[in-house]
């Protein structure tokens, strides 16, 4: 605050000096050197967080509450960023700035190969006789051989199976296409958290739960009757 913390201290009396107590004797016990205040921001959910008419528009971008701030009710601010997180880490894997890891996801699958087919030669080696063992009964069998090929087989693909198709952006368009998902995903829970704030902040918050409800909606109730 551009007043110094004696104002808001001053500002904190004048708002909450009368309410119930201990709260009068926690404003008399605290002193004004440990008071500080910060602004808070808003903003609306757009297709991007990032003005496009800025040098940085397709080099940079935002996640959490710095795209899409929420009051804190539910947690819903947190899981919404863990999902953007998964959701940009995603969105530079499907960037030319994946290479990188796509070559590394390509070099394991090559091992997780190599070390199948190893397995799958030391299970079919003594029934077809390259192994000084003594067959297993159980495995001499065709049946059985089919078996453990199909086996080494399911195991030489599950690795190619479980990566993404990469379309190699440029960097400018894949956090685009990150922030169009995300601001889809996310424009309800911003709403909803709005919604929550602003009844939590009018009279409607005093209302009385006859039943087990949230304090957001038993005042979402109080307000919809009226009363």
């Amino acid at each position: 605050n551009s007043q110094g913390p004696d104002a808001l201290l001053a500002e904190a009396w004048q708002r909450c000096g009368s309410w119930a107590p201990p709260l009068p004797a926690l404003l008399e016990a605290t002193s004004a050197a440990d008071v500080t205040g910060y602004p808070v921001f808003d903003r609306l959910v757009g297709e991007r967080f990032t003005p496009s008419n800025t040098p940085l528009a397709s080099l940079a971008t935002l996640l959490g509450d710095a795209a899409h701030p929420m009051t804190p009710f539910k947690g819903q601010g947190a899981n919404q960023a863990l999902l953007d997180a998964v959701a940009l880490a995603r969105a530079l894997y499907d960037s030319k700035l994946g290479d990188e890891a796509a070559a590394a996801n390509a070099a394991l699958d090559e091992e997780e190969a190599e070390a199948s087919a190893c397995l799958a030669c030391a299970a079919v080696g003594p029934v077809l006789g390259t192994s000084s063992e003594v067959p297993s009964p159980s495995l001499a069998t065709p049946s059985t051989r089919t078996a453990v090929a199909h086996a080494a087989r399911s195991e030489l693909t599950t690795g190619q199976r479980r990566h993404r198709r990469r379309r190699r952006l440029d960097l400018g368009s894949a956090l685009d296409s990150f922030e169009r998902e995300a601001a889809a995903r996310v424009a309800s829970k911003v709403h909803a958290s709005r919604l929550g704030a602003a009844l939590l902040h009018s009279p409607a918050a005093l209302a009385v739960a006859e039943e087990p409800l949230t304090r957001t909606a038993a005042a979402a109730r109080h307000a919809a009757h009226g009363r």
